[in-house]
């Protein structure tokens, strides 16, 4: 896994998610997603988010990888229009949540 991250790290987007409940399987739970940016000028955003309700840690999961393609989505509304394309990749440690 480092050698993959080391050979798309800055050159295509990465997304670090995780999710997780509190006190067992079902719960308040939270999540957390990391982009890391194209570019060494880039600094890597961390946002967080509570989730709503009573959820188990597949919804936990789910969250952080919609909380970081979110946070993609505003990455790429903010740069310049290109005709070249990128590939993202999303890792998450909760296969399930795939």
């Amino acid at each position: 896994m480092e050698s993959f991250i080391q050979s798309h790290k800055r050159k295509e987007v990465l997304i670090f998610t995780d999710g997780s409940v509190e006190k067992g399987f079902t719960g308040i739970g939270g999540c957390t997603a990391v982009p890391l940016p194209i570019g060494s000028e880039e600094s890597e955003m961390i946002a967080n988010e509570v989730c709503r309700g009573l959820i188990d840690n597949l919804e936990a999961e789910v969250c952080g990888i919609a909380l970081g393609m979110d946070m993609t989505i505003q990455y790429y509304s903010t740069q310049p229009p290109t005709t070249e394309h990128d590939n993202l990749y999303i890792l998450s440690d909760f296969i399930s949540a795939i």
